[in-house]
């Protein structure tokens, strides 16, 4: 089995608390508003290419990252600007929190989300996304995919 798909077995076993806090109010938002059966359910721990982000929404082809204190160090952030930059040319946007302004402002960032909604058609978004995703991991399995080095290889 492939190293990732392992690594996300293990991480959605053992989410952090700001992982489980946010995606039950995600869920229960869209409950609340009746758009979970408009909109396809939240994907967590979805694997794009050599990355594996925190959630993804397809329907908007918004991926949302909470940030835990690994990723305010300096290998962290280098990261990050890797992972960021090349996901978004494959075609996603990319938000982030920290893991504090979620157990703080969920409610600001939920509805900031569902404004993010009302931008694009969702259904259309949802297969694009679906799309970029294949497209990223069949040409990872082709070796065409190059992996952006972490921070400690570019030393």
């Amino acid at each position: 089995m492939d190293k990732l798909k392992l690594y996300r077995q293990r991480m959605l076993s053992y989410p952090t608390k700001a992982e489980v806090f946010f995606y039950n109010k995600l869920k229960d938002y869209y409950s609340k508003k009746q758009l979970y059966y408009r909109h396809p359910p939240i994907e967590r721990q979805v694997i794009i290419g050599w990355y594996i982000v925190d959630f993804l929404l397809p329907h908007k082809e918004l991926i949302i990252e909470l940030d835990g204190n690994q990723h305010f160090t300096f290998d962290g952030i280098t990261d990050d600007i890797f992972r960021t930059a090349w996901l978004k040319e494959i075609g996603f946007d990319i938000v982030r929190y920290s893991n504090n302004e979620i157990m703080t402002k969920s409610n600001e960032i939920i509805e900031y989300i569902d404004l993010w909604a009302s931008l694009n058609h969702p259904m259309e978004c949802y297969y694009n996304s679906k799309r970029y995703i294949r497209m990223a991991n069949r040409m990872k399995r082709k070796n065409k995919l190059e992996r952006i080095p972490k921070s400690k290889e570019l030393v």
